[in-house]
Parts: structure tokens; C-alpha cells; sequence
């Protein structure tokens, strides 16, 4: 409606409606994008500090020919770390270090959604429980 000749300004409801349809199809196609490239990133963090522990669990065996804990081969969880990490055993010939998710950061309904192993040979293996990325 026009008053003394000015035009009213401003958006109708469908226009409003366009552009809440738009932002949430983007938003469906960016989230699930986003889950998995963070997901990949805490598993490249899993990997590396599994081979960490693997090259000291090399080097103590140099020294004592046995395989050692985590505090023999002087290892800590890293702070702020997506995984929490633990030497399932140990033994004069073998190792198995694994890294699952912690237990804070787990998605809901799980238990072990990703869990990665290495062992005396250097062979890094993943299980996964339905890991979404969560």
C-alpha cells in the first residue's frame, strides 16, 4: 500500500520462508562434512601417537630386550587428547598399544566407536563400531 507516494519497504513472509529453506539445505549438506573431517583429524592424532608409542616401545626393546609399560617407555597421554590410550599387553616378545576414543567424548549409545591398535610389528589396524563422526 502506498502512502503519500512512498513505496513500504521490507521482506514478505514468503520471501523470509525462501531464504530459511536455503540455510537449512546448506546446513544439512555442511554438517555431515564437517563430522567427518573432524572425525578423520582425531584419527590422524590416534595414529601418529600410536606410532610415537611404537618407536619407544622400539627403542626400550633395543636396550632391555623385553618390551615395556607405559611408564618404562616414558609415555603419557598427550593433554587435551581425543583418544585415551593403553598398552593392552606386554611381555618380553610382544606389544599391543590401543587408542579408543575417551570416555568423554564417545557419541551416545556407544561404547567404542573407533578403536585403533599397533602392535610389535608396526601394524596399525582400526575397528570401528559404527563411527559417524560424532
Amino acid at each position: 500500500m502506498k502512502l503519500f507516494g512512498k513505496k513500504e519497504a521490507g521482506f514478505s513472509l514468503v520471501e523470509l520462508m525462501v531464504v530459511v529453506g536455503i540455510i537449512g539445505i546448506l546446513a544439512a549438506i555442511a554438517v555431515p562434512k564437517l563430522q567427518r573431517f573432524t572425525a578423520k583429524a582425531k584419527q590422524s592424532e590416534a595414529k601418529s601417537t600410536l606410532h610415537s608409542i611404537d618407536t619407544m616401545q622400539q627403542a626400550y626393546y633395543a636396550e632391555n630386550s623385553s618390551y615395556g609399560t607405559d611408564a618404562q617407555i616414558g609415555f603419557s597421554t598427550p593433554g587435551g587428547a581425543k583418544y585415551a590410550y593403553s598398552n593392552l599387553a606386554n611381555s618380553a616378545s610382544f606389544y599391543t598399544s590401543r587408542a579408543s576414543w575417551a570416555s568423554g567424548l564417545l557419541c551416545p549409545g556407544d561404547r567404542d566407536v573407533d578403536v585403533w591398535k599397533i602392535d610389535q610389528t608396526g601394524a596399525l589396524s582400526n575397528s570401528t563400531n559404527g563411527a559417524d563422526g560424532c
